[in-house]
């Protein structure tokens, strides 16, 4: 049998403990009463482990295993001696076109569907009376008796056929009682040595009220060598472990809608698992167990709203793959574990820059990117109407910021921002623009870096290169004109020639709004 989630004490490789459930599992059994049609409550549960649906045509399930006349379940392909042909025994198949999904529960009647329907209230989803076809077409491979399980001691399988090959593959193997009915195809033709009988361990019974549940995974069957449809050796279970005898109205807690967010984390990121638990009793524990750089680690999930349990682990230091289960016990004992999953963590990819934004206009004009920086010329400075400002990184290479009117905004030079947007350009403009509901401000009064010191003769021969920029130039003032459209015409003049610069009365640079001169040290220049 293959693990149904991942073991409590992970003391060897993660190759070998870290393996989800890979097909149907036989999960309960009932075996008793069933002392006449109105007191029938035998029945078998199965349950896949999988998140793909099994489609189960060629599955069969047989409790008809006769050591002493040497009849078993896998002569199926001879065509004869493969069951006991008891009144109350059978091997069957299941429907054709019948399926399990993912995940999911089926419940199968031993005995007729009206009879299960009357002891317990609820439709069966088979009966092995009603639904399951005999073994081999045109033969009777079901027993006359209105019960099948032997309350004292049996063997029960669950195995695959296609109907041409000369041999069967166990899907699960389930034994109680005693080792009296136990089976073992070592030395059988095609098949691979398997657990010797007396090797073999066998589940306890039950009495009316009861029934026996798997509690966990499969302990220590071989996972590889054997006769079973993913390689396991289905003999070596410790059933005696991995089975418990419980009331029959416990069920073990269920799990669901396990995740982890962010997605795709990296190592500047803290993961956060949620899963969701429920149960018919009490949930007394919820954990996540995950080995990271090869050390096993255990977390307490918390309950933090409805049936979702959480745990928050920080950041690794190095890239990793974490794999992980979650494990729920309740009241009972009982406990489910989830089937492994792992988060790839990764290291975090360069931050974007506004010079390699720039440097590349053509591949990321009108894609929604996320960038940082250090705001220059902030709100209602530039414009009072909408907002248009501008910041630059530490590459010395800026953005123009322009958004929507928002009086929520706000947008002062030396904020240190973090803000998503789209790219666009307006008149030779580079914008980032849409990114007020993303605006992040980190830091406030923070120096601007990368302000680069440029000769006017640099600006004047490529003046898109320094378009967003903050630059240094130095040089004298040789023309003013105040007060035009606004604002300040200033000519300057370097060794390398002259430029313009414009100095908005907004920006209480030189004059104020209401057109007041108000820096009186800038005025004498």
């Amino acid at each position: 049998m293959k693990k149904f989630g991942l073991a409590l004490v992970l003391s060897v490789a993660p190759a070998l403990l870290l393996a989800g459930a890979d097909h149907i599992l036989i999960s309960e059994i009932v075996l008793q009463p069933s002392s006449s049609p109105t007191s029938h409550a035998e029945y078998v549960k199965l349950y896949n482990p999988t998140d793909n649906a099994v489609d189960l045509t060629n599955y069969y399930l047989t409790d008809a295993t006769d050591t002493t006349n040497d009849k078993f379940y896998y002569r199926l392909p001879e065509g004869a001696n493969f069951w006991s042909a008891g009144g109350s025994d059978f091997i069957a198949r299941f429907p054709q076109g019948f399926s399990i999904a993912g995940k999911s529960e089926v419940i199968i009647a031993t005995g007729t569907a009206s009879a299960y329907q009357t002891y317990y209230g609820t439709e069966a989803n088979l009966s092995i009376k009603g639904d399951f076809l005999q073994a081999i077409s045109g033969q009777t491979t079901k027993g006359t008796a209105p019960y099948y399980l032997d309350n004292s001691k049996e063997t029960l399988v669950l195995f695959y056929w296609d109907g041409s090959s000369s041999t069967v593959k166990d899907v699960d193997y389930t034994l109680w009682g005693d080792l009296s009915g136990a089976v073992d195809k070592s030395g059988v033709s095609g098949y691979v040595s398997e657990t010797p009988v007396n090797q073999q361990k066998f589940m306890p019974t039950h009495v009316d009220g009861q029934k026996l549940q798997r509690i966990s995974e499969e302990g220590s069957e071989p996972s590889s060598g054997g006769n079973g449809i993913t390689g396991h050796d289905e003999t070596g279970e410790d059933l005696s472990a991995t089975w418990r005898v419980v009331s029959v109205g416990f069920t073990k807690p269920k799990l669901a809608s396990i995740s982890h967010t962010p997605t795709n984390p990296t190592t500047s990121d803290s993961i956060k698992f949620m899963a969701d638990v429920t149960d018919d009793t009490t949930i007394v524990s919820v954990q996540l167990i995950y080995i990271i750089d090869h050390n096993q680690k255990t977390a307490t999930m918390n309950l933090t709203t409805g049936n979702t349990y959480s745990v928050t682990l920080p950041p690794v230091s190095t890239p990793d793959t974490l794999y992980y289960i979650v494990r729920a016990e309740d009241i009972t004992n009982l406990i489910s574990t989830s089937n492994l999953d792992m988060v790839l963590i990764t290291t975090p990819p360069e931050p974007l820059t506004i010079a390699k934004v720039r440097e590349n206009w053509s591949e990321y004009l009108g894609t929604t990117v996320t960038l940082r920086g250090v705001v220059t010329i902030g709100k209602d400075i530039l414009r009072t109407n909408q907002i248009s400002g501008y910041f630059q990184d530490y590459t010395g290479k800026g953005l123009n910021l322009y958004e929507s009117l928002n009086a929520s905004i706000t947008l002062d030079r030396g904020d240190s921002i973090e803000v998503t947007g789209g790219l666009e350009e307006y008149n030779g403009v580079y914008e980032l623009t849409g990114w007020g509901s993303s605006l992040k401000t980190l830091a406030t009064n923070v120096p601007i870096s990368g302000i680069a010191e440029v000769l006017i003769s640099d600006i004047l021969a490529d003046p898109s290169k320094w378009e967003g920029s903050l630059v240094l130039i130095k040089g004298e003032v040789v023309e003013r004109a105040d007060n035009i459209g606004g604002g300040s015409n200033v000519v300057i003049e370097d060794v390398s020639g002259r430029i313009t610069v414009r100095i908005w009365n907004t920006t209480n640079a030189l004059f104020n709004s209401l057109g007041i001169l108000v820096n009186t040290h800038m005025d004498s220049l």
